[in-house]
């Protein structure tokens, strides 16, 4: 299911129930005695009492939309739960909680469309967070995204493109609920609650990559996604994106324990290859026994004790795998794939 923490919504007048204008802020713009632009805006920039989890609600007056930017934090003690199918009546719900625009909730969320989120998931994970940062910090040969890394806190991975953002997130939501811009929130939820945490996020705000990494584009050709394609879709977002970031470095790990220069080509094409067949087999000797003497004639001895040593190196692997980074990256993996 996909969970979302904040997101910028823009939403049809025919969808607002009741706005008070007189209670908003205006901002006007002309030229040369034109009117360009007439909004209405819910909160000033410098506004220290928002309402939580409402950034701000926009009334564009010309262009007939209401523009509405929240965080899942707007549903206090249910922040852990985000944004989702399960939770988003009671999100359109709070939103009304601001009496001066309220909307038609059921009609909005039907007609909303996004075009700014963060899809989040919090991960329990099994060590200390700051072995996951340190781990993930070592991710820098992936040229198509430039880290950004905060001390043991925190690492970003943002794609080098000037077109769109597209941004991986991963740190210490334990610590992050620390900071000051969180003191309102921990009224509702106690930082102790994400301890052992791994938040991840990625960020997107383009209507073209948002329509590619969801697959909308392939689904409906005809009509922009509306708030419901992201919430509805079966993707695994950020399980997708960390392999994007880290995919280069793995590929290179196939051929760490083959030093260049120094092993054949064709050892480590063998290698590879039983290692694969061994897999696939289940590691069972009998089940490779038996296709072994599908394909060769003779005595299969040799290739037998090969094997054997084979599956014995990568049971061996396997055991150490555990007290590497692999095993650190592995969990995280493993851990948003079924998120």
């Amino acid at each position: 299911m996909i969970n979302l923490d904040s997101i910028k919504l823009s939403i049809p007048a025919d969808c607002i129930k009741e706005i008070k204008t007189d209670k908003m802020i205006q901002i006007i713009s002309g030229k040369n005695g034109n009117l360009i632009s007439k909004k209405h805006v819910l909160y000033d920039a410098r506004e220290k009492n928002k309402q939580i989890g409402l950034n701000n609600i926009t009334f564009d007056e010309i262009h007939n939309k209401l523009y509405v930017d929240i965080s899942a934090k707007i549903l206090l003690a249910d922040y852990g739960k985000l944004i989702n199918l399960n939770t988003i009546e009671n999100v359109f719900a709070n939103i009304n909680k601001n009496n001066v625009v309220m909307l038609h909730p059921n009609i909005a969320i039907d007609e909303a469309k996004t075009y700014n989120f963060d899809v989040t998931n919090d991960l329990h994970v099994d060590r200390k967070i700051s072995d996951y940062i340190d781990m993930l910090s070592t991710y820098e040969i992936n040229e198509k995204y430039r880290p950004d890394i905060y001390e043991k806190e925190s690492v970003k991975f943002i794609r080098n493109v000037k077109s769109y953002n597209e941004t991986l997130r991963i740190y210490d939501k334990e610590k992050d609920m620390m900071q000051a811009k969180n003191e309102r929130m921990r009224q509702y939820v106690s930082p102790g609650a994400y301890q052992n945490i791994l938040r991840v996020e990625s960020m997107f705000n383009s209507h073209k990559r948002i329509k590619e990494i969801f697959d909308i584009q392939k689904q409906n050709n005809d009509v922009d996604f509306i708030l419901l394609d992201v919430l509805k879709s079966d993707k695994k977002i950020n399980y997708e994106m960390l392999n994007r970031v880290v995919a280069p470095v793995e590929q290179l790990s196939l051929f760490n324990p083959y030093p260049a220069g120094r092993i054949a080509w064709n050892i480590i094409r063998k290698k590879e290859g039983d290692k694969q067949i061994a897999k696939s087999c289940n590691y069972d000797i009998r089940i490779i026994k038996s296709y072994m003497r599908k394909y060769l004639s003779g005595n299969i001895s040799r290739y037998v004790r090969e094997m054997k040593q084979t599956i014995k190196e990568m049971r061996d692997n396997e055991r150490n795998k555990k007290k590497d980074d692999y095993y650190l990256l592995d969990e995280i993996k493993e851990k948003l794939k079924v998120a």
